[in-house]
């Protein structure tokens, strides 16, 4: 049979084993594989990224698609929006609080509405903007809701509390990384009695609240899974048997990890365990076990498939060789996390007879042998079962390296971080690692290697890394569990150990790497690549979607070179260049490259203010790199420095701080060439030096203008204002920190009066200037202002006083009738002990 006779049936099980971009790619071969790939069976689970959710009517768009049509899981994704450090400013923040508000609209409206989703996941995203209604409307309907580490106001997270006993689907609740300290402890006995899965790690639980989440637990007799690691004190003092009625038979997962817990209530914790038989999963990470009784212990523990004990039971070898022995002889253990306990004094052959069967393994922490590292990984090198393997802080370098070549061949994730590998065995792990067909992720400290849905991604930097283990430092343990932590904590940072590479070596790797064609993304920073071939950079860019490379002491012609493969690279779509000798590339060799770039980062880290001589031909640099920018349709980011260049859904919008005065001359230069910037923020910088006709005329046709502390002379500003004064393109202006008393007050009232929002703190207003816009804004004829921001009266950014001058009588009157008015938002600070004296007097 050829594969044009296989049924839909056999293609559906193939096409399940794919990820979800190479199954739309699919869809395009023909109509029989687009019938097939758009089958709803396939997209049982969506991922939906912020960019399609931002568009308008993407909750019509979703329900038409036919393949979502029995959709029960949809996860809101990121799109990787934060591009190359992305600088942050108060308008960025805003437009992308704008975007997340929308985003969050369209995906909870999605939820509510379609018939077939069951389970939704929205993390690390600030929900506080959102109505506490529409959590009602999710938990009433959905069976699972995993908010974890988002932030919610305590109205909300009541709101949530209060909806759930109520609710005839939701079984599974996550809120981990939010502080539910402040919640009212009796929400949380309904809270226990109604759900089957809780994960409220890292919320900061008090006593009361844990007792009465277990009291519910225990009455309902149905939970399956419960997550409250690093709880602080939630459940110190409780009882054993209180802590052991709330363990009901239906128990699969528990985590308890980082947790004080008594030791009455580990002994019924295990007995429990021992009686039902039907846990999976057991998080004990940093827990003592040493006093637990070891037959109960052994016993309960080797039932349990996947097990955590990092910690746990630190110098307490004949405790560990029993538990041990106990798994290796029941079998029943398959993933096994015993890092951070000392494994050196347990003989080899153990190790060995129960580690084989592993489907995970971390054994990071564990003061390892040599005989025992090398009888273990040979062991392991052969197994058919090890998928995943974390040996940090152990010592490998005697190990052979055709054993550490079997190894990466043979699983899907490898920890090796601070294991003081020789340069051989990194160039063989890395070399072999890159061709393997089952690895996703090698990890040797200062080289990372993870496969993503489009290929792999490189990290290569000498940059000091904090070791994993940091993030399992317990933030309460017993006096003897202090001793290890503290060894581990030493050299934490110190990968040096993995980066004895020679110039050649790094050279042969990055070679394998081009060749190989599988990668996607390299990220190289502080090696030395000044010894590799111009060529093998040229094959960087030609494999490369995503090229980031950092003080790295490229050459002029080196970096002359990636320029020039940019300009033919067909794949390359983000580039991020800082190095020193990017001043004297030929500015013609990077506009050329520009236009097939989506996101581009060049600095050439001279971020100082002082003026120094800039290279021959660098005058105009800035203007044409910009230039190009704006004229390319595919750009979305421009980073030059101190100079960026952001697209957003309102048009462009450039930022730049501490220019000096060529910069400046240069940007100028380019915002009187072009029309398609329309939001502009300077600050930290000395534009006096800029003519005013320039000056003006270039911002005049903004829609949005920040020129904080930028020294803004006086005949500059009334040449601004006197333009502005007819402007209809203006909305937005803030002058924070320039010096505007000598501006015609006419002048400033007729502009600001006519725009949305004006922020002027420490500007040097008099009362006459005041009065005016005041009087000006609260014509009835002008109705734009929305909010005026003045600061403090008679308080300027170069003053020494501490407490402001007293607001005049008659300006504290109108201050105060325009606040009563309620036309719009003032802010005028310290004004608000006159206002108040005034109408206590009345």
């Amino acid at each position: 049979m050829t594969t044009e006779n296989l049924p839909p049936e056999v293609w559906l099980r193939i096409f399940r084993l794919l990820h979800r971009s190479d199954v739309l790619n699919i869809c395009l071969v023909n109509r029989k594989f687009l019938s097939i790939a758009t089958s709803p069976v396939l997209w049982r689970e969506a991922s939906l990224s912020r960019k399609k959710l931002g568009k308008r009517r993407s909750c019509e768009e979703f329900a038409k698609i036919d393949r979502f049509r029995s959709t029960k899981f949809v996860t809101l994704s990121s799109d990787g929006s934060d591009f190359m450090g992305l600088h942050i400013n108060s308008r960025l923040e805003k437009h992308d609080t704008e975007q997340t508000e929308e985003v969050l609209k369209n995906y909870l409206e999605i939820c509510v509405v379609s018939e077939s989703i069951r389970r939704m996941r929205i993390r690390t995203l600030n929900l506080k903007q959102l109505q506490p209604e529409i959590f009602v409307h999710i938990v009433n309907k959905l069976v699972s809701v995993d908010l974890s580490r988002s932030r919610l106001t305590e109205a909300q997270i009541i709101k949530i509390f209060e909806a759930i006993p109520s609710s005839k689907t939701l079984k599974s609740l996550n809120l981990s990384g939010i502080i539910l300290s402040s919640i009212p402890p009796a929400f949380f006995v309904p809270i226990g009695e109604s759900l089957e899965e809780f994960n409220f790690s890292h919320t900061l639980l008090t006593k009361e609240q844990s007792t009465n989440l277990l009291k519910g637990i225990a009455k309902a007799k149905k939970m399956r899974t419960l997550k409250i690691a690093d709880i602080k004190f939630g459940l110190l003092g409780l009882e054993g048997n209180e802590f052991g009625m709330a363990i009901p038979e239906t128990t699969e997962v528990m985590d308890l990890s980082n947790t004080q817990i008594s030791q009455p209530a580990l002994q019924s914790l295990f007995s429990k365990i021992l009686e039902y038989q039907s846990m999976q999963s057991l998080n004990l990470s940093n827990i003592n076990l040493g006093q637990v009784n070891s037959r109960i212990l052994k016993s309960s523990l080797a039932l349990i498939p996947h097990l955590v004990l990092s910690g746990c039971l630190i110098d307490k070898s004949e405790t560990l060789v029993n538990i041990l022995e106990e798994i290796k002889t029941r079998k029943k253990v398959t993933s096994l996390d015993l890092g951070l306990n000392n494994l050196s004094s347990i003989d080899e052959n153990l190790l060995v007879a129960t580690f084989s069967s592993m489907k995970q393994l971390d054994l990071s922490q564990t003061s390892l042998t040599k005989q025992q590292t090398m009888a273990l990984l040979f062991s392991l090198s052969k197994s058919p079962e090890l998928e995943e393997l974390n040996l940090n802080d152990n010592d490998i370098s005697q190990v052979d390296t055709s054993v550490l070549g079997d190894l990466v061949n043979n699983v899907r994730q490898l920890d090796l971080t601070n294991t003081n590998l020789q340069p051989l065995q990194i160039l063989d792990l890395i070399t072999k690692g890159i061709l393997a067909t089952k690895l996703m992720e090698l990890n040797l400290g200062y080289f990372k290697m993870s496969k993503s849905k489009r290929g792999f991604r490189i990290s290569f930097s000498k940059q000091v890394v904090f070791h994993s283990a940091m993030r399992r430092l317990p933030r309460f343990l017993p006096f003897e569990h202090h001793g290890q932590v503290i060894q581990g904590v030493h050299g934490a940072g110190n990968n040096s150990k993995n980066s004895f590479l020679s110039a050649n070596q790094i050279n042969d790797i990055i070679g394998t790497m081009c060749q190989s064609g599988q990668i996607v993304e390299f990220r190289l920073c502080r090696i030395d690549l000044k010894e590799v071939p111009e060529d093998l950079l040229a094959a960087m860019v030609s494999t490369a979607k995503v090229l980031n490379i950092s003080y790295t002491k490229l050459s002029t012609s080196q970096l002359s070179a990636i320029f020039k493969a940019t300009q033919v690279a067909d794949g390359l779509e983000e580039l991020e260049l800082k190095e020193e000798n990017l001043k004297y590339v030929p500015t013609y060799q990077i506009t050329a490259s520009i236009p097939s770039l989506k996101k581009v980062s060049l600095d050439d880290c001279s971020n100082n203010n002082e003026e120094t001589a800039h290279p021959k031909g660098a005058q105009d640099s800035l203007s044409d790199i910009l230039l190009e920018g704006l004229s390319s349709n595919k750009m979305e980011y421009m980073n030059l420095g101190k100079v960026q260049l952001h697209t957003l859904t309102t048009g462009r919008y450039l930022t730049g701080s501490r220019l000096k005065k060529l910069e400046l001359e240069q940007l100028f230069s380019t915002l009187m060439a072009q029309d398609s910037i329309k939001d502009i923020s300077i600050e930290t910088s000395d534009l006096s030096t800029i003519s005013e006709d320039i000056l003006a005329k270039s911002l005049a046709k903004m829609r949005c203008v920040d020129l904080s502390s930028t020294n803004l002379t006086s005949r500059q500003l009334s040449a601004l204002f006197k333009l502005l004064k007819d402007s209809t393109e203006l909305e937005e202006l803030t002058l924070a920190r320039n010096i505007m008393s000598h501006v015609p007050a006419e002048d400033l009232a007729k502009s600001l009066s006519r725009l949305k929002k004006v922020k002027l703190e420490y500007s040097y207003l008099h009362k006459g200037q005041c009065m005016q816009i005041l009087n000006m804004a609260m014509d009835p004829l002008n109705d734009s202002l929305e909010l005026l921001r003045f600061g403090t009266f008679g308080y300027g950014w170069m003053d020494g006083r501490v407490m402001s001058y007293n607001l005049p009588t008659e300006l504290a009157e109108l201050v105060g009738k325009a606040r009563e008015a309620g036309k719009f938002k003032l802010e005028f600070l310290e004004f608000s002990r006159q206002v108040n004296r005034a109408t206590e007097q009345e």
